[in-house]
């Protein structure tokens, strides 16, 4: 079978697994974000760290098992690529048109996943320090909500709207700015293994391969692994407290 469609198959297997399964651990992550509402709601005051470090420890946990679903998805996408080879599916035709149809999609995606990878960064820096009226334009139901039951927009819950606001574009970073990953293990194995595409030039030529290879994957990967840090997001609402308890002294 031509290598194109190890190709094709490996590139499809994962985008697929990583969407599903990123989709999975989102839904679990907005279950834990209303679960710290309902216990706040419930408990007394007192008992709130309890319940506000509970949700902490559900995100942390969720956020190592949305990593080891990624990694598993790569292993799968290996397994099916294999699988997937012994094969013949496509004729001569389909292949220059899925070569034309995928290689202006990478192209996209290889210039748009640095855009991606910070815009959950950026996102909560902004939802972090809006003043309160445009926190409540934007979340109208959340802040119903939080008007019944007479809580004020204290520091906590501009804490837990920028958690909201970060995990909930998440899944969409980590889809686009991992994309590069299996495309270089794809390009590296087949150097290593002296395939060549001669019909359909998926790859950059023999020339530019490391190099380019490095540019266009490994820098937007670095990118998007700083950004979808879960471990500094959490890190960096925890200090919001200090940061909204100032504004709100002052």
């Amino acid at each position: 079978m031509p290598a194109f469609i190890r190709c094709f198959f490996f590139f499809f297997s994962y985008a697929t697994l990583t969407f599903v399964l990123s989709g999975l651990t989102s839904l679990g992550i907005y279950f834990s974000f209303f679960l710290f509402f309902f216990l706040s709601f419930f408990f007394s005051f007192f008992l709130y760290l309890f319940s506000f470090y509970l949700y902490l420890i559900l995100l942390f946990s969720l956020s190592l098992f949305h990593f080891s679903l990624f990694f598993l998805s790569i292993f799968l996408s290996f397994f099916l690529s294999f699988f997937l080879s012994f094969f013949s599916m496509f004729h001569n035709w389909c292949l220059r048109l899925l070569n034309n149809f995928l290689y202006m999609t990478l192209s996209l995606f290889f210039s748009l996943s640095p855009i991606f990878s910070l815009a959950p960064l950026f996102f909560s820096l902004f939802i972090s320090f809006l003043p309160t009226p445009f926190v409540y334009i934007l979340y109208p139901l959340l802040s119903l909500y939080i008007y019944i039951l007479s809580f004020p927009l204290s520091a906590y819950i501009i804490s837990s709207l920028t958690l909201y606001a970060y995990f909930l574009f998440t899944s969409l970073s980590i889809y686009i700015g991992f994309l590069p990953l299996p495309l270089f293990l794809i390009y590296s194995f087949s150097q290593l293994s002296h395939i060549h595409f001669n019909r359909t030039r998926f790859f950059p030529p023999p020339s530019l391969s490391l190099s380019l290879s490095l540019r266009l994957c490994l820098f937007p990967l670095f990118l998007s692994f700083l950004s979808s840090s879960h471990l500094f997001s959490l890190i960096f609402c925890l200090s919001l407290p200090h940061i909204s308890g100032g504004i709100e002294a002052n």
